[in-house]
């Protein structure tokens, strides 16, 4: 049990740790795309960090953005014709040196009119070379719950709840309602509407209803 009470502190203590620099790029991703004609935002990344993504679009479709989180390894396949001018591409990669990712963002760099934007944990990553604006979430390299750092988890929660506090904050800049929510979400305990039940029924019937 201490060892257990030992990594789930050494989550607290790298989100506390890097909480301004959260803060500050929340702030700054979120500028741009209040102040930019966005016509789409697609989400790239592999592995753990496609995974992520996907639920971090499914979160942010929830609150009415046009997002999606794209196959990397389709793209290459045909899927490049997705993209449209003044599009937002958020590359994720903890390294940012992910080659598949690297050479997407080097295609789109060369023949794309898209606004491309790394979101990593390394300041020297390679996706950086292709992309307008690099975003690095911690100040150090991230050290993982296992005992040989390996397994993605805390970096995994670190960018989890880095998206998904961008995504409640642009929802509150909306002013999205719970109604709003609703129409988007409209399954589940989510979406459920409390519709009033009548206890009784009373109909009345009297012959032509004159005397009604």
């Amino acid at each position: 049990i201490v060892k257990l009470q030992d990594k789930i502190n050494l989550y607290n203590n790298q989100i506390m740790e890097n909480i301004e620099l959260l803060s500050n790029n929340i702030e700054l991703i979120h500028t741009y795309i209040k102040n930019k004609e966005i016509n789409n935002i697609y989400f790239i990344g592999v592995g753990k960090s496609n995974l992520i993504m996907k639920k971090t679009a499914s979160s942010w479709k929830s609150i009415g953005l046009s997002v999606n989180a794209l196959d990397a390894g389709n793209l290459y396949h045909g899927e490049f014709g997705i993209f449209k001018d003044n599009d937002l591409v958020i590359f994720v990669s903890n390294s940012g040196n992910t080659i598949e990712l690297v050479n997407i963002a080097k295609h789109l760099d060369i023949h794309f009119n898209v606004f491309k934007l790394i979101v990593s944990s390394n300041v020297n990553n390679k996706i950086k070379k292709y992309c307008n604006l690099s975003l690095v979430l911690t100040k150090n390299k991230i050290i993982e719950a296992d005992d040989i750092s390996m397994v993605p988890s805390i970096s995994s929660t670190i960018f989890l709840m880095f998206f998904d506090l961008l995504g409640i904050k642009i929802a509150e800049e909306n002013n999205i309602t719970k109604k709003e929510f609703k129409i988007y979400h409209p399954g589940g305990d989510l979406g459920y509407v409390n519709k009033k039940i009548l206890d009784y029924v009373v109909i009345s019937c009297c012959g032509k209803g004159t005397r009604l």
